[in-house]
């Protein structure tokens, strides 16, 4: 999976006129993870910018209250139901 992201990624930067050079600095900012957890954990804020299932079905509400009180969650397709913590906040339509 994580060549073939890499590969797709690649292909997108190259379709917008990128250099090879611009490509390499921008894939050497993209981490690929295996979860969403291992995304999430070492950082305090994150933003969803997807619908994808696995974020949907994700449990937010156990994450958010195991996660540190200075982390926030910004949801730009309003997946998460607010109500669940003060750390989400809705960035969509």
């Amino acid at each position: 999976k994580e060549t073939r992201i890499y590969s797709d990624l690649t292909l997108l930067f190259e379709s917008k006129n990128k250099s090879e050079e611009q490509v390499k600095k921008l894939l050497a900012n993209i981490r690929v993870c295996a979860s969403i957890t291992t995304a999430l954990s070492p950082a305090n804020i994150a933003c969803i910018l997807t619908e994808w299932d696995e974020f949907k079905a994700f449990d937010w509400k156990n994450f958010l209250e195991n996660s540190d009180d200075s982390y926030r969650l910004f949801d730009g397709g309003n997946l998460i139901n607010q109500r669940i913590s003060d750390k989400i906040f809705s960035i969509g339509n």
